[in-house]
């Protein structure tokens, strides 16, 4: 596993207003498919956002459920391990994937915690 230093204070902010404005662009419908977000192969209802932060690797999943077109529901935020080998890096996001997936069905039932339709 890559080891990195943490952010600094402000780097921190400028990160977390980034997350924002993406998240924000997304919910427009501003982002580009295949550019700023891309589909999940296993699972082509949850899209994926890369972020980077310094030396580390960042990713978002999220869905924008057909049954309520306008809401965009963010399932999972990780870093990305970077591990010796391309599999056991696939096999370590693929787990993140099926974390953000179940989270995804499992919250369908009651709107993801969301009293708003």
């Amino acid at each position: 596993m890559s080891h990195t230093a943490p952010l600094g204070q402000i780097d921190q902010e400028l990160a977390i207003a980034l997350i924002s404005e993406t998240i924000d662009a997304a919910a427009r419908g501003s982002l580009e498919d295949g550019t700023d977000i891309l589909p999940i192969s296993i699972d082509p209802e949850i899209w994926e956002i890369r972020f980077r932060f310094g030396d580390s690797l960042y990713r978002l999943y999220f869905a924008e459920p057909f049954e309520y077109p306008k809401h965009l529901v963010a399932l999972r935020f990780h870093k990305k391990l970077i591990l010796p080998t391309d599999k056991e890096i696939k096999d370590a996001q693929d787990g993140e994937i099926a974390r953000a997936a179940v989270r995804y069905l499992s919250g369908r039932s009651n709107f993801w915690g969301n009293l708003e339709k």
